[in-house]
């Protein structure tokens, strides 16, 4: 056990778990007592993804059956959270915190990738500490439960693939980084400049439009 979290992997598990304990804390003491994540009947943010997670657990179609404004991907993940939202009846804290630790826990995913980034396991290691340190990373996740850091975690994925020149990985990487946020698309420039091969861009793309295609169609 002591040598687990003595790893690198570890001392990031860990000064996360200090972190999302830090900034719940400064939700509960501050943010809270002034209306900001809503009633505990009504929790806010909320509700776009638990009706589209409803769509989707009851077999119907995003944007066909639900006003859906983001790409598929986003909504399929947001599925976990709010399931476990459902378990305790959407009611605050509950619903709100299920959301809040979902997203910290893409900060800690993106914080491993920038890990194996790294020249060295040290300076992947200093670069994932700055990352969890950074107030915007889990100020974002818990004090404003944003899904921020799930398109994080993607691109962050597509930079590693084409820093070991595994370019066909990265562009599939974009590609589900677009199906998350559209502004996945970002890399798009870096990893032609990286590759010199305007081919590899059609992958995200082609990506992008297989997955879109069934809904277009529905």
């Amino acid at each position: 056990m002591k040598k687990r979290f003595a790893s690198y992997e570890g001392r990031l598990l860990v000064l996360s778990v200090l972190l999302v304990a830090f900034y719940l804390g400064i939700a509960y003491f501050f943010h809270a007592p002034k209306g900001y994540y809503g009633t505990i009947e009504q929790p806010r943010f909320a509700d776009p993804w638990l009706a589209r997670t409803e769509t989707i657990l009851n077999g119907g179609v995003l944007y066909r059956d639900v006003f859906t404004t983001t790409p598929p991907l986003t909504n399929l993940l947001l599925i976990v959270p709010s399931v476990v939202s459902g378990w305790f009846g959407h009611l605050n804290p509950w619903s709100t915190l299920s959301f809040m630790l979902y997203f910290s826990l893409f900060n800690l995913f993106a914080a491993l990738v920038l890990l194996y980034m790294g020249e060295t396991r040290e300076v992947g290691y200093k670069t994932a500490v700055f990352f969890l340190l950074n107030p915007l990373t889990f100020g974002n996740t818990i004090l404003r439960r944003q899904d921020e850091s799930i398109i994080v975690f993607f691109i962050a994925v597509s930079i590693l693939f084409f820093l070991r020149q595994q370019h066909v990985r990265s562009a599939l990487a974009i590609g589900a980084a677009m199906l998350v946020k559209l502004t996945g698309a970002v890399t798009l420039p870096i990893a032609l400049l990286h590759s010199r091969n305007w081919r590899y861009l059609l992958f995200p793309f082609l990506l992008f439009a297989l997955v879109m295609l069934p809904f277009l169609l529905a």
